[in-house]
């Protein structure tokens, strides 16, 4: 008994972040473009969204650039305001399905298949949690890291005033969003952050990027080729892992 109890306890820190995670999916679904035509017309007649999606994410990403390219003669505050809401959402909605798909997708996938035939008192059915391929995930995931590189480089444009000594110009925005996308530092040249609001938005572009980099990393290490192993004791550890 007191071993039936021990394997029904769930940890308390996996149990907060699916919480957080399933709310922050709700937030997704109610006002994410891309999860609320799914959710109309896709999800209730089961049809595949997998052209939907890479479409979206494609599209998102050169527009992005474009945006990024054509900035200087986008002068509207308003319209600047607007460009920065839609970019900030739009890498929240990246980090939250990324993050998701691999850390809490599978794990969730498989709880309610397993609540669901202990409630109804039936065999669990065959049905695994899948994703639609690794390379192509990998992909989407190369694309979103762009893209999030696109968008700190427009915020940093539009945002010049608040954070930095002089204006950044197109170029100099670009590649001061991929080094702080890609290391814990600042570019080194002859821009200058004006204050500590400048410093947070950068650490927060820096902490984005350490995420995203483990995320492709997992993902690229899933994608190489597993070599059986030689060693008896391996061996045996690897039978027994797939039981």
């Amino acid at each position: 008994m007191a071993q039936k109890d021990r394997k029904e306890k769930k940890s308390f820190v996996l149990e907060v972040c699916l919480i957080i995670f399933s709310k922050l999916y709700e937030v997704l679904h109610k006002y994410s473009p891309i999860f609320i035509i799914i959710d109309i017309h896709y999800a209730p007649f089961e049809k595949d969204d997998k052209r939907l999606v890479d479409s979206y994410v494609m599209l998102t990403t050169a527009l992005t650039f474009l945006v990024l390219v054509f900035s200087a003669s986008i002068q509207n505050p308003l319209f600047q305001m607007v460009i920065i809401f839609f970019g900030g959402c739009r890498v929240f909605e990246i980090l939250v399905v990324q993050t998701g798909a691999l850390f809490f997708d599978y794990y969730k996938n498989t709880m309610e298949r397993m609540e669901a035939s202990r409630k109804f008192k039936l065999p669990e059915k065959p049905r695994p949690y899948v994703i639609q391929g690794y390379l192509r995930i990998t992909i989407l995931l190369l694309l979103n890291f762009a893209e999030i590189v696109f968008w700190f480089s427009i915020f940093y444009i539009f945002l010049s005033n608040y954070f930095f000594v002089s204006p950044l110009g197109n170029v100099e925005a670009l590649s001061f969003s991929f080094y702080t996308m890609t290391t814990f530092g600042h570019f080194p040249n002859s821009i200058e952050l004006l204050n500590d609001y400048g410093y947070i938005f950068t650490l927060l572009q820096s902490v984005i990027g350490l995420l995203m980099t483990l995320l492709i990393l997992s993902r690229f290490i899933g994608l190489l080729p597993r070599a059986p192993s030689s060693d008896e004791v391996e061996q045996k550890m690897e039978r027994e892992s797939k039981t």
